[in-house]
């Protein structure tokens, strides 16, 4: 496993080292195969897990203690100031999203008519505020960190101390919930954290599955995978990771 790797990495190498791994579906083959980091994040898209594995590469160590200086200083702390300034002014990035994170946008995407339901067969669900970001933030979320040197801090923390990993974002919320015709919040970071155990990206993961809903529904799959089953849903995504 990915973590056993990073001990044996780091008993190696020392503890100054950071680490990323191609995620087990990668590493078997599969072109949904994202990247894990060491801090548990996952780089998902176009199957980078999968390349890196196809490369026999294992995992990539890296350290370092240099900051590097900008050439011009004075310029560089010009840009910083203003952008400041421009983050500041903006209650999304101020507000909403430290709140409630990226799945804040759930119910302004839905009113725009934009929210990708039930393989896309629809723009727009009566049920997202189910699956909204304030939603969220009240019944799974009990923290938030950030990217690093981000100022925003939107990623939200499920659980509490060394056993807390991130939540689901906005991409993952859609993709595993109203695409799939999922509203239960339990199901959905159920099936974020097996896309970050196996490193499946969450977007084509969820996607995938809800075009098999739909194929399913119109009787050409051979096999009935219906919307809205979210115990169907981790059983798939459990054997599309192994």
């Amino acid at each position: 496993t990915a973590s056993r790797l990073k001990a044996g990495l780091r008993a190696r190498l020392g503890p100054e080292y950071s680490f990323l791994f191609p995620g087990v579906a990668g590493r078997r083959g599969s072109l949904l195969g994202s990247i894990r980091t060491d801090d548990h994040r996952n780089l998902g898209r176009g199957g980078l897990g999968n390349a890196l594995a196809a490369k026999r590469v294992l995992a990539v160590a890296v350290a370092g203690d240099a900051e590097p200086a900008p050439e011009d200083v004075d310029g560089f702390a010009f840009l910083t100031y203003e952008a400041r300034k421009l983050m500041e002014a903006n209650p999304v990035l101020t507000r909403a999203l430290p709140a409630f994170g990226t799945a804040v946008l759930m119910e302004l995407v839905n009113q725009a008519g934009a929210l990708p339901v039930r393989n896309y067969q629809a723009s727009h669900w009566d049920r997202a505020e189910a699956v909204s970001g304030e939603a969220l933030s009240e019944r799974l979320i009990e923290g938030r960190s950030g990217c690093f040197g981000c100022r925003v801090r939107c990623t939200g923390r499920v659980g509490t101390g060394r056993a807390s990993t991130p939540g689901p974002e906005y991409e993952t919320v859609w993709a595993l919930g109203p695409d799939c015709g999922i509203d239960d919040l339990m199901v959905i970071q159920q099936a974020n954290r097996l896309c970050g155990e196996f490193g499946l990206d969450t977007i084509s993961a969820g996607a995938t599955v809800a075009c098999a809903m739909e194929m399913s529904e119109k009787g050409i799959l051979g096999r009935t995978i219906a919307f809205g089953d979210g115990e169907r849903l981790l059983e798939l995504l459990g054997q599309m990771g192994r």
